[in-house]
């Protein structure tokens, strides 16, 4: 999830869905979906890792705290630009 997230970021472009009902994002669409994608690979990190391994220690739930905000700003983002404007690039 991090590696799909980090390649939309650097390049700019993301294809996202399945074989035949692929949406293509570009530009700014595309980091707020590679922001949202590593934000959620983070948290999942901190979560079941840190989170297990040091029973729930603070930089643990900063992590998540953090990477919580970045998934909402991403799909925040992503949801206006794309569900509200109607751009996907």
């Amino acid at each position: 999830m991090a590696a799909v997230g980090a390649h939309a970021f650097v390049t700019g472009h993301a294809v996202y869905g399945r074989a035949g009902m692929e949406l293509h994002l570009a530009g700014v669409n595309a980091a707020a979906f590679g922001v949202a994608a590593v934000s959620a690979a983070v948290f999942l990190h901190c979560h079941y890792f840190w989170g297990n391994v040091y029973d729930q220690v603070w930089f643990a739930v900063l992590g998540k705290i953090v990477a919580a905000a970045g998934v909402v700003g991403g799909l925040g983002t992503l949801i206006v630009r794309v569900g509200v404007l109607g751009t996907t690039g």
